[in-house]
């Protein structure tokens, strides 16, 4: 049996160094997969760290531009009210403006009728001045008559109507009918 116990020893032994030698490759495999993976680790995590920073950029670009979106959201609610205002505005003045126009016409009307009732009353006037200076002269030319009614050297005589006071007899005849 000896044959046979170192027969058997030899296959025990070389099965043994086969596999050694596969979990040796196994090992060496599984040591470089270590290797390539803690060398892809090292990139990823370098990598990440980089995501990391441009994310925290990144939120704080958020936060930034959250708080202006809410500051241009209050300064678009302040000019929306002030169009608004200013709206009503331009609506109260339009108003104001044609009821302006409105009375503005209405004075140019007025005015108008003013302008015609006071050449119609200049007219007057003039006719009025005019008779007037007439009826002095009547009033002239009947005073000096009634004055010399009373001289005695007309008397039992012509009254002394002058022809001038007959006319002006007439005319006043005349200016009594019209």
């Amino acid at each position: 049996m000896d044959a046979m116990g170192m027969e058997y020893t030899y296959l025990l032994t070389s099965q043994l160094d086969s596999q050694r030698v596969y979990y040796e490759e196994m090992i060496a495999a599984a040591a470089d997969k270590a290797s390539t993976a803690l060398k892809s680790m090292d990139v990823a995590n370098a990598h990440i760290e980089r995501l990391e920073a441009r994310l925290r950029d990144c939120l704080e670009e958020v936060r930034r531009l959250k708080g202006e979106g809410t500051e241009l959201k209050a300064r678009l609610s302040e000019e929306t009210k002030a169009h608004e205002r200013a709206e009503l505005k331009l609506t109260k003045l339009g108003e104001t403006a044609r009821t302006w126009q409105k009375e503005l016409k209405e004075e140019r009307i007025l005015s108008e009728g003013l302008v015609v009732k006071i050449k119609a009353l200049r007219r007057e006037n003039e006719g009025l001045k005019s008779e007037k200076g007439e009826l002095q002269e009547q009033n002239q030319d009947l005073m000096f008559m009634l004055e010399n009614m009373g001289r005695e050297d007309i008397k039992g005589g012509d009254l002394g109507v002058s022809s001038q006071a007959k006319t002006q007899r007439k005319k006043g005849s005349r200016l009594g009918k019209d």
